[in-house]
């Protein structure tokens, strides 16, 4: 689900005419992607995800 999520998320970023994203928007792929980095069936056990989690947390 959150890695369908994540390339829908690419694709609109990619795909954007004007390259802005709103406060909300931000906050909300910011979300998606922490939780994709945090799944427990695949990275888990990733030091770079964990790290890359952290990174997102403090922004």
């Amino acid at each position: 689900m959150h890695m369908f999520k994540a390339l829908d998320i690419g694709r609109t970023v990619r795909h954007s005419s004007t390259c802005k994203i709103t406060a909300t928007d931000l906050q909300d792929i910011f979300s998606t992607l922490s939780s994709l980095l945090s799944d427990q069936k695949c990275l888990a056990n990733d030091v770079a995800a964990q790290d890359a989690v952290g990174k997102l947390a403090k922004v």
